[in-house]
C-alpha cells in the first residue's frame, strides 16, 4: 500500500542531483507503424509520438531510464488501467466518452512503450470556459458510470486508496516533506494536525475511479465526444480528490479554478472536512518533490488554503 513511498523518493532524489536520463529522438519505426509527428509536452517525463501505418494512427507513450523511476511505474501502471477500461467500457458502459485503447506494451532493455489508440480532436483548454466546465462535468460522471463496471479484482489491480491509506500514509509523507523543506516544518506540522482533524469523514465513504490529473489539456473534444487521456494516476479513491488533484494543476484556465473553489466552498460540512483533509495530503505529496518555485508557491498556497 505505502510502495510509492520509496519509489518517489528514489526519483525526487536523483531528479534534483541532476541524474536524469538524457533526451533521445523517438524511433522512426516501431513494428508497422511508422513516425507522424512528436507529441511530447515540455517538462513531460515521457516521450510521445503519433505513428501511422497507411490503415490508423496510434500513439506511442515511452519512458527512457531506470525501471525504478517513478515515471517507469506510472507508466507501467497506465498500460495495466488502460488494458482494464477497455473492458469494463466496452459493453457496460454507454456514453459519449471514452479513454485511448490499449493496443501493445513493448519492453525493452531501458525502455519501456505504450502503443494506444489515437483520440482525435481538440485539447478542451482551447474552448471557451463554459465548454471546459462541462467536459469536466461529463468526464467526472463518466467516471463515476466505470466505476461501477469495474470488478473487486480489477479495483484492486488499479490501486485503492482509502481511509488506511490516507491515515497510515500522512505523517509519512509530512516527514518526507520537512526533510525536503525544512523552513516549511512548522506549517507542515500544523497541516498534518488539520488532516487529522477532518480525516475521520473519510471513513465509510464509497470509493470511485479517479483519474488524478483532469485538467483541460487531458481532455480531448470531437464534436459531441470527449476523451480522457494520461491515465497514469488513475486510482479507486474519494470523489471529492478529483477536484483537489485538478486544482493542483498549473495548466488550469483561472475563471475554471475560481469555479471549483467556489464549488468546494459550499459543499456541506462532512464533505468539506474530507476535501480539506485529501487537499492537505495531495499538496504535502507534490511539497516532496524537485519543482519549479512556482510549483512550490502553488502548493504552499493550497496546503495553507481554509475550505
Amino acid at each position: 500500500m505505502l510502495a510509492f513511498v520509496p519509489a518517489y523518493v528514489y526519483s525526487s532524489v536523483f531528479q534534483s542531483l541532476g541524474i536524469r536520463k538524457k533526451g533521445f529522438e523517438l524511433p522512426k519505426v516501431i513494428g508497422e507503424y511508422k513516425l507522424a509527428a512528436q507529441l511530447s509536452k515540455k517538462n513531460y517525463p515521457f516521450q510521445v509520438g503519433l505513428y501511422e501505418n497507411g490503415k490508423e494512427q496510434i500513439i506511442a507513450k515511452i519512458w527512457t531510464g531506470s525501471k525504478n523511476s517513478i515515471h517507469y511505474s506510472s507508466l507501467l501502471h497506465e498500460t495495466s488501467v488502460l488494458k482494464i477500461l477497455s473492458r469494463a467500457t466496452s459493453k457496460k458502459v454507454k456514453n459519449k466518452v471514452s479513454f485511448p485503447r490499449h493496443i501493445k506494451t513493448l519492453v525493452r532493455r531501458n525502455r519501456l512503450i505504450l502503443l494506444c489508440t489515437y483520440q482525435k480532436g481538440v485539447k478542451v483548454s482551447s474552448l471557451p470556459l463554459s465548454m471546459q466546465l462541462e467536459s469536466y462535468r461529463r468526464s467526472r460522471a463518466f467516471l463515476k458510470e466505470v466505476t461501477n463496471a469495474l470488478t473487486y479484482e480489477e479495483m484492486q489491480k488499479i490501486g485503492v486508496r482509502g481511509f488506511r491509506f490516507y491515515i497510515l500514509s500522512a505523517p509519512l509523507i509530512t516527514s518526507l516533506a520537512m526533510l525536503r523543506r525544512p523552513l516549511m516544518t512548522p506549517s507542515l506540522v500544523l497541516s498534518l494536525l488539520r488532516f487529522y482533524s477532518g480525516a475521520l469523514q473519510l471513513k465509510r465513504q464509497a470509493l470511485v475511479l479517479v483519474h488524478g490529473d483532469l485538467h483541460a489539456d487531458n481532455i480531448i473534444q470531437n464534436g459531441n465526444k470527449i476523451s480522457i487521456i494520461d491515465c497514469e494516476q488513475m486510482r479507486i479513491s474519494y470523489k471529492e480528490l478529483e477536484d483537489v488533484t485538478t486544482l493542483a494543476s498549473t495548466r488550469n484556465h483561472k475563471g475554471f479554478e475560481n469555479v471549483l473553489w467556489t464549488n468546494a466552498d459550499q459543499m456541506k460540512e462532512k464533505r468539506r472536512a474530507r476535501f480539506s483533509s485529501l487537499m492537505i495530503h495531495a499538496n504535502t505529496f507534490n511539497l516532496i518533490g524537485n519543482m519549479k518555485k512556482k510549483n512550490v508557491t502553488k502548493y504552499k498556497k493550497m496546503l495553507h488554503k481554509k475550505i
